[in-house]
């Protein structure tokens, strides 16, 4: 297991979405996420190129969401970090905006 911390911010998902696509494609698979220490843990795998999104309250949309590919990777509270190797549908950023 590998652990990185990485500051967890609600107004800056964009760039920690790309950071873990980044991890992926560097052979790095999310596997958790402390969100008190904002510590993240990957394990090796496969160099892959993974979309990810960070949710925030949106299970109305999980159905849908699983329908197009993609997977819940962790979940914790009110947050959901889901991934898709093709995304053709993204979840919608309101809840997120609502939070904000």
């Amino acid at each position: 297991m590998i652990k990185k911390a990485k500051w967890f911010w609600s107004y800056r998902i964009g760039k920690t979405e790309y950071w873990l696509g980044e991890q992926a494609r560097a052979g790095q698979r999310l596997v958790n996420v402390n969100l008190a220490t904002r510590t993240f843990t990957f394990e090796e795998a496969a160099p892959t190129e993974m979309h990810y999104h960070i949710d925030y309250k949106n299970d109305k949309q999980e159905a849908r969401l699983h329908q197009a590919g993609w997977v819940n990777v962790v979940k914790k509270g009110s947050w959901t970090i889901r991934a898709t190797t093709k995304p053709t549908l993204y979840p919608s950023r309101q809840p997120l905006f609502k939070r904000l």
